[in-house]
């Protein structure tokens, strides 16, 4: 089993980013707000952005419709 299954996806992407480097971070599984919200509020504190895959627009809560875009994380 995956040691990180059952951890948030942006919690598991600020350890990589942390860990890893990379330029970016690409999501294209579908994700919930609840998915995200901690873990964009820890990579927006360590610098990081969040972004739709135009990497302009930032991933947006309180929505109507749940349901993430796909998104980056980003330098």
């Amino acid at each position: 089993m995956n040691q990180y299954f059952g951890i948030p996806q942006l919690l598991y992407v600020c350890h990589l980013l942390h860990i890893v480097k990379p330029l970016f971070y690409p999501s294209f599984d579908p994700t919930y707000e609840w998915d995200t919200g901690a873990g964009h509020a820890i990579a927006k504190g360590a610098g990081k952005k969040v972004v739709q895959t135009d990497m302009t627009t930032t991933l947006e809560y309180n929505k109507e419709n749940l349901l993430n875009p796909f998104f980056i994380v980003s330098e």
